[in-house]
């Protein structure tokens, strides 16, 4: 009876560790994990979170490009510096002296400084603007390279009684042809700008031809005259009075009359085929585009 009842005991104890053992895997098996599983996905992604907090490094990416994305206050902010700086670039441009506009509606301005002159090596009497003289000298030699001789500086600078005195002489040569005076002073004025008007007075314009006679319908189709239109933008020139280009202008085209402007405004022209009115139209145009759009964007905000 006493080993029976031992047995009994024994039996019972291990039963019940068996049983508490049971119990304890059963709990660390399912019924912590659902209870706890946050808990420890956070501790355990925290241990890679620089910053200890309690959202996952997923979170972090996500709020990282959330943040890179461009919102409507953001990309308004983005498009007013880009309309402010579109209208300071312009502006600048603008107040550029080598593309200043002389022509029959726009006299030579009152204060305007005549720039530092030196005489082209061609004919020491022809005198331009430095930059100006450097580029057409760099120009008409590579036009003698590429075949194109003879070449004469016709007129450069021309001071305003100069200029009244070419004016006054081409009336005078109408007139004697028959043309009354109203009449002849028309006809010069498609040909030469009157005192004050010329843009031979900014020191920035040459007359080039390989003959001392200057026919337009005649130059305009010789090889050099094909070859400056071509190339001359590339020395920061342009034919300043193209064919097609006479009611902008307000002159008849003279393929020989080479105007410094400067090499990216001369291209910019070249390409899109604008006269300096145009351009400096062109140049207005943007800035008045961009303030009207910038005043609707700063309305908004």
């Amino acid at each position: 009876m006493g080993n029976q009842k031992n047995f009994n005991i024994i039996f019972s104890v291990i039963i019940g560790i068996v049983f508490l053992v049971c119990i304890s895997f059963f709990v660390v098996s399912f019924i912590l994990p659902i209870g706890d599983t946050s808990m420890d996905d956070n501790t355990i992604k925290n241990d890679y979170n620089p910053n200890g907090s309690n959202y996952s490094n997923d979170d972090n990416i996500n709020n990282i490009n959330n943040s890179a994305e461009i919102t409507p206050e953001n990309s308004d902010e983005s498009r007013i510096a880009e309309l402010e700086e579109k209208i300071r670039e312009n502006e600048i441009k603008l107040k550029d002296p080598y593309l200043i506009l002389v022509n029959k509606s726009n006299p030579m301005p009152e204060d305007y400084v005549m720039p530092q002159m030196v005489g082209l090596s061609l004919d020491s009497a022809r005198k331009m603007e430095i930059m100006a003289a450097s580029k057409l000298e760099l120009f008409l030699a590579k036009a003698k390279e590429e075949g194109h001789n003879v070449i004469y500086v016709v007129s450069a600078y021309r001071d305003k009684s100069t200029q009244q005195t070419n004016y006054d002489a081409k009336i005078s040569e109408y007139m004697g042809l028959g043309y009354s005076r109203e009449d002849a002073e028309k006809r010069t004025l498609e040909f030469i700008a009157p005192p004050g008007f010329s843009e031979h007075q900014t020191a920035l314009v040459a007359d080039v031809a390989q003959e001392k006679e200057l026919n337009s319908e005649k130059l305009a189709q010789t090889p050099f005259f094909i070859y400056a239109n071509e190339n001359i933008h590339k020395y920061g020139y342009i034919v300043r009075y193209q064919k097609g280009k006479e009611l902008v202008t307000g002159y008849s085209a003279e393929p020989w009359h080479f105007r410094y402007v400067g090499i990216e405004a001369a291209t910019y022209m070249h390409e899109k085929n604008l006269s300096l009115e145009e351009y400096i139209d062109h140049l207005n145009l943007n800035i008045t585009a961009a303030e009207q759009e910038l005043a609707t964007l700063k309305k908004k905000n």
